[in-house]
């Protein structure tokens, strides 16, 4: 099957952000690129019938991928616990990408790719650039500028 570079979803600017990256690690590799989404399917549920329409799910993955630029592979999972589904479903020589919409480890993103990590899976993470100036920073002067 081949050296894959897969990237999973979060939110739509950081997966593309992480998508960028991984075409420029898959072209350096040889590799092929997927973008892994996971759909939890609540218990009452069977697994085929998942609560998101997955024809329109696949669309909104495409159209994704699509302004990335490079060729990517779309793989949905259905399971009951995302970190189960994703270790069960990764193969050996798949090398994860996440992107971090925010700093710290407190997200429920972020607390997965620990938890991948720890179960042995490569994850490189597509950080999201420093911000250097806040647009409020200005404001915030002039305020302690201000006679008391």
């Amino acid at each position: 099957m081949g050296f894959e570079v897969g990237v999973l979803f979060s939110s739509a600017p950081e997966t593309l952000r992480a998508l960028k990256m991984a075409d420029g690690l898959a072209a350096e590799l040889g590799a092929r690129i997927s973008l892994i989404y996971v759909q939890v399917v609540p218990y009452p549920l069977p697994l085929e019938h998942s609560p998101v329409d997955s024809q329109i799910l696949s669309q909104r993955l495409r159209d994704l991928a699509d302004q990335a630029g490079a060729p990517v592979e779309i793989q949905i999972f259905f399971g009951r616990d995302v970190l189960d589904t994703l270790h069960a479903s990764l193969g050996p020589d798949t090398v994860l990408i996440a992107g971090c919409e925010h700093p710290g480890w407190f997200s429920s993103e972020q607390k997965l790719i620990k938890r991948l990590l720890k179960q042995g899976h490569p994850v490189i993470l597509a950080e999201q650039p420093k911000v250097l100036k806040h647009p409020l920073m200005g404001k915030l002067r002039a305020f302690r500028s201000l006679p008391a």
